[in-house]
């Protein structure tokens, strides 16, 4: 899909008419990733307080994993629908509806008494993630429309680092509420700063000035793209790992004597370590980000430390320091795939592409989660991490046996409408 737009595609002014003009003074584009990581807080806390809402409620990490999953699970399921939905109607009406429904049921489960039977708990964790906003879609389908062609990959590196403070601010707020006063309490906080930032963001100009394309040009749809399809089974991949470290790190924190709260400063550096790694790989190890290649070498790197948790559950401070490296491989993974699937994706399909990478993390998530929680239950915490690496060597697989698919998107982005040498990656 390329970034040269013409005004049959989006309402907003194509970005290659602006003037040259670095990212941090492009109000439009500060503006989008600054909302957009605001709008998205609450889902870097809604998965961990629904993990030890549900185990608070039935006493087991077995149904708590599998809750957390359904969550997840039924996120992924819908969220390629729901980005469709907003390739065909826009983004404004689909984001006001799903924050709604989505807080309502936020408290809804929050309400939930002791005792409540495991398979309706596990309903409602459901019906939460599938009626989640389709935020990350959303902003990342806006990036191409406010920046010039030569710093679309910029922007991507930064919206994936600047996600990563959701990470880092979410898990601490979600716990630290839930300490301080319960976890339900958090739960309804949650669902506050959901409806609240998305449909603040849901406002804003260059949201509600979003146009799709005509229906004849997005009629395939997005996943039939080869090149979709690799990255979408890749993602996958690495939500497992996500998934079976979002399991087994607060067990390994409660087994050491420590509070549910305490989890989320070292889950807070998890964030931090994407995010210092988003900042370091764009400034000096760019060509990290520009290559098929680079993405299995990431992947690679993010299989092998965060496998490497397994070595740390006897101390925290260990544990905090290599979830932090392991956090590092993070970001530039994203912003690898983010920044070719402008090639890749078939036209018009924009929101739906980003929605089904996302909708594989989440599919990912919610199976290393089950896992995860089956094998805590049952084997404990050490030998859960070592599923980490059995996902992320799948996902390096997965990268190498299809390479064919995904090789050409990485070139340097949209030359006819950039330098031969675009801008390097400055913010």
């Amino acid at each position: 899909m390329n970034v040269n737009r013409s005004t049959e595609v989006f309402i907003a002014t194509p970005s290659d008419s602006r003037p040259s003009q670095g990212l941090v003074r492009n109000h439009a584009a500060l503006v989008l990733l600054g909302l957009g990581t605001i709008a998205r807080l609450p889902s870097a806390m809604i998965f961990i307080v629904l993990l030890f809402r549900a185990r608070e409620t039935t006493g087991s990490y077995s149904v708590a994993g599998i809750a957390s999953g359904a969550y997840v699970a039924a996120r992924a399921v819908s969220t390629p629908s729901v980005g469709r939905l907003v390739d065909r109607i826009g983004q404004t009406g689909v984001l006001v509806v799903t924050a709604i429904a989505d807080a309502v049921l936020l408290v809804s489960f929050a309400l939930l008494p002791a005792g409540t039977p495991a398979i309706a708990l596990i309903a409602v964790a459901a019906a939460i993630g599938a009626a989640r906003p389709p935020l990350n879609g959303c902003v990342r389908a806006l990036i191409p429309t406010v920046v010039e062609a030569s710093q679309v990959r910029t922007a991507f590196a930064v919206e994936s680092t600047a996600f990563e403070l959701t990470f880092i601010l979410g898990p601490p707020l979600a716990l630290g509420l839930a300490s301080a006063w319960s976890i339900s309490g958090s739960l309804i906080v949650c669902a506050i700063l959901l409806a609240s930032g998305t449909v603040l963001f849901a406002l804003q100009p260059v949201s509600r000035q979003w146009r799709p394309v005509a229906r004849a040009a997005r009629a395939q749809g997005a996943a039939r793209s080869p090149g979709v399809q690799t990255f979408i089974l890749i993602l996958t991949m690495v939500g497992g790992v996500f998934g079976v470290v979002d399991v087994a790190l607060p067990a390994a924190m409660k087994a050491l004597g420590n509070t549910a709260a305490a989890a989320g400063p070292v889950l807070g550096l998890w964030g931090v370590g994407s995010l210092l790694g988003g900042v370091l790989v764009a400034r000096r190890f760019s060509g990290l980000l520009d290559s098929s290649k680079g993405l299995i070498t990431l992947v690679l790197l993010l299989g092998i430390l965060h496998s490497a948790l397994a070595g740390t559950t006897a101390s925290i401070v260990a544990m905090a320091v290599v979830v932090t490296l392991a956090g590092a491989t993070i970001a530039p993974t994203y912003t690898n795939i983010y920044s070719a699937v402008d090639r890749v994706g078939p036209k018009g399909t924009a929101t739906e592409a980003f929605s089904w990478l996302e909708s594989a993390v989440s599919g990912g998530t919610a199976a290393g989660a089950t896992l995860a929680g089956a094998l805590t239950q049952h084997y404990g915490s050490e030998k859960t991490f070592l599923a980490a690496g059995v996902f992320a060597a799948g996902a390096v697989l997965v990268a190498w046996a299809r390479l064919a698919t995904i090789s050409g998107s990485h070139s340097s982005q949209h030359e006819s409408a950039s330098a031969p040498n675009p801008e390097p990656a400055t913010f």
